[in-house]
């Protein structure tokens, strides 16, 4: 439905997903319901477009991108310029940013920044895996950066289903916001410094291969591998020997840290009904 009229553009909002707008050739090049007007309406199943009376197959340059005031997908069609079906969409990418659920921040106000054991900072990851699943934001994984001496760096948790995005796993969001605080994509400065990645819950495949350049000097583990899987979590096709090959690059990896904590994390949130990928 349109909703706003804006010379020389037709705009208008859609509830489906942004990649719903998105639509592939066959559907652009729907027949016309109707006519009659300079716009011809268009119909696809996904959302409605528009072409000039009398020209077969009309694709018109698109401008698609998620609206500030309302957060819907919208779809922006300019009047004045069309393509052929072989000439390329004009597009605008939407940009992609890192946000942690509102929840994070009084959390870790609460606790403070400073964790002095590893039990302390496998306690923190834990919590925030649990809170993600009681307030629904993603996944049952938190995972966190610290100095090696305990001082919080960055947290992270999954965003996987509450930022449609495959590759917001806590141990990724962590990750990107320590190297975003602290300035460096190397987090031990080429060596100078030592760090912690704490996570939940093992790292998976994307995860695991995340981690040699991330430039931490530690992997803090509650469950395992096995226990995602045991719930329906795809972990994916990584190495038998992970830990070895992370040792091999000057990477100590300390498993079952609270375990059982962990473990009932995962289980809550299966018991919960929450997505499983």
């Amino acid at each position: 439905m349109i909703i706003h009229k804006n010379e020389p553009f037709l705009l208008f909002y859609s509830s489906n997903s942004l990649e719903n707008l998105l639509s592939t050739e066959s559907r652009l090049s729907a027949e016309p319901k109707s006519s009659g007007n300079r716009f011809q309406s268009v119909y696809s199943s996904r959302f409605n477009v528009y072409s000039e009376p009398g020209r077969d197959k009309v694709y018109p340059q698109l401008e698609v991108g998620v609206a500030i005031e309302n957060r819907l997908p919208y779809l922006k069609v300019r009047k004045d310029k069309y393509a052929t079906p072989h000439d390329e969409l004009t597009m605008n990418y939407p940009p992609i940013s890192i946000e942690l659920p509102a929840w994070v921040q009084p959390l870790i106000a609460a606790k403070g920044t400073f964790f002095p054991s590893i039990e302390e900072r496998m306690a923190l990851v834990i919590e925030l895996a649990a809170r993600n699943v009681t307030e629904k934001t993603g996944g049952p994984f938190g995972a966190a950066v610290f100095s090696i001496q305990g001082q919080l760096i960055a947290p992270g948790v999954n965003l996987v289903t509450s930022a449609n995005c495959s590759i917001l796993h806590a141990e990724m969001v962590a990750l990107a916001l320590a190297q975003k605080t602290l300035g460096r994509f190397d987090l031990s400065d080429n060596g100078k410094f030592s760090f912690d990645l704490a996570a939940s819950t093992e790292p998976c495949a994307m995860c695991f291969g995340a981690i040699p350049w991330s430039g931490v000097n530690r992997l803090l583990c509650g469950a395992r591998d096995a226990d995602a899987r045991a719930i329906g979590f795809d972990e994916g096709p990584k190495l038998p020997d992970w830990q070895a090959a992370l040792q091999a690059r000057g990477i100590t990896v300390i498993r079952d840290l609270l375990r059982p904590e962990a473990i009932a994390t995962l289980q809550a949130y299966a018991a919960s009904g929450g997505a499983v990928y």
